[in-house]
């Protein structure tokens, strides 16, 4: 059987121009460019914008402050960007983003009356096989890509030591603007998955008020 490897960093912002068009991967290098030199502000205003496009609940809900429940998992690309961290952070900030798809759709199996089953430590590559006869043939295709291609990659360990020495690119390292592609794509199939459900937004948020509706938590 061949061995899966990691997206190409074409195959990402292809991936993302296809659910969100060209201005999508202009947004995520124009970010970057901003970071780099200097200009956190307004690198993180700029995705913020971009983020609030998309709709739905994203960093640009959180009010500067983490997002609750099941969105938390999604501030963690805000927080290394805020910290000056961020070009180091790829992997973190990818696997932070899946990890949100992990959860919602744990939730969705609990909402969705026609398919129940424990979800306790699956991991998202069984979690999508559990219901992806659920879904639109498009959404668990992008759905599958992602856990495949991108998200193992960026969530195990490995030792990349190996292949510093040979002077190649480990193949598990993620540029910054990688890293919020997947955000941006996590985004769109998130909120894909939502609206599949039916459930209001209220349902996902079990109660927690983000932060742009009071000033603590």
């Amino acid at each position: 059987m061949m061995e899966e490897r990691r997206a190409a960093r074409e195959d990402i912002f292809e991936h993302l121009r296809g659910l969100l068009g060209n201005d999508a991967v202009k947004i995520s290098q124009e970010v970057v460019r901003k970071y780099i030199t200097g200009e956190q502000d307004e690198a993180l205003k700029s995705l913020k914008e971009y983020d609030a496009t998309i709709g739905g609940i994203g960093i640009y809900r959180g009010g500067g402050k983490k997002l609750p429940g099941i969105y938390r998992a999604l501030s963690y690309n805000e927080i290394p960007m805020l910290h000056g961290a961020a070009h180091e952070e790829g992997r973190f900030m990818i696997a932070s983003s899946c990890g949100y798809l992990e959860e919602l759709i744990k939730k969705l199996v609990f909402l969705w009356p026609w398919e129940t089953f424990k979800v306790d430590g699956l991991p998202l590559g069984v979690l999508i096989k559990r219901i992806q006869k659920r879904l639109p043939e498009s959404l668990a295709q992008e759905l599958s890509w992602l856990n495949k291609s991108v998200y193992v990659f960026a969530k195990h360990h490995y030792n990349l030591e190996r292949q510093r020495q040979a002077g190649n690119e480990p193949e598990h390292y993620f540029e910054l603007d990688e890293a919020i592609a997947v955000y941006f794509i996590v985004r769109v199939l998130g909120k894909q998955l939502e609206e599949l459900s039916g459930k209001p937004q209220e349902v996902f948020l079990e109660g927690w008020a983000l932060n742009d509706e009071r000033k603590t938590w």
